[in-house]
């Protein structure tokens, strides 16, 4: 029981199990996000 409580604290994701969409869309959010950050930094000029 400990070990569920604990992967449950660091947020991962099991990607054998669930549905096949919702992880990959998991997974993908932060790639997402720090394209975007990436882009509007480039676009500051710096």
């Amino acid at each position: 029981m400990e070990a569920t409580n604990e992967k449950i604290k660091t947020g991962a994701i099991h990607m054998t199990s669930g549905s096949l969409w919702k992880n990959i869309f998991l997974f993908s959010v932060p790639l997402m996000l720090a394209q975007i950050l990436e882009i509007c930094h480039k676009a500051g000029g710096y």
